[in-house]
């Protein structure tokens, strides 16, 4: 993505050790759960640490309500070469 462009950009000149991107997302029905919404958190960091975190949440009477988090490991995108 463009972001991601910028991200290594900044990599490149050595001005960043990490970076995160938050995003909304739906996660999909699957045989285990029911679908449900989630703030998606895309980290990395430049020792090769990189994980997607979902943070499930309801809108009950205009409060935010949040589920237990998950998560898993991920291929790096900015940090290719580990830094």
């Amino acid at each position: 993505s463009a972001l991601e462009l910028i991200f290594g950009r900044w990599v490149d000149e050595g001005t960043v050790s990490a970076i995160a991107m938050f995003s909304n997302v739906r996660v999909k029905e699957t045989a285990d759960s029911e679908g449900f919404d989630a703030v998606h958190v895309g980290y990395e960091h430049q020792v090769g640490y990189s994980v997607n975190a979902f943070y499930p949440y309801a809108l009950t009477g205009g409060a935010v309500e949040f589920g237990d988090v998950t998560g898993e490991f991920r291929e790096s995108t900015v940090f290719v070469d580990g830094g």
